[in-house]
């Protein structure tokens, strides 16, 4: 994705990260789906933004280990 940017009455194209628009997806179920989130700061008390199913959520997004 390409941005323009002014500074100084000149343009600038910048590079920004696809992650800043589409967090990456979550590592685990996010639960119910209803705290969305648009930036990691919208998440509060350890959650994480990250892609899910349901949109874009704030989630634990903790690594599931099955024993087995």
């Amino acid at each position: 994705m390409l941005l323009l940017q002014v500074q100084g009455g000149y343009h600038e194209l910048k590079r920004k990260p696809k992650y800043i628009l589409e967090p990456p997806p979550c590592r685990s179920d996010p639960g119910n789906c209803t705290q969305f989130c648009t930036i990691q700061e919208d998440c509060k008390n350890g959650l994480q933004c990250c892609s899910a199913f349901c949109g874009i959520v704030c989630s634990l997004n903790k690594n599931i280990n099955y024993d087995r």
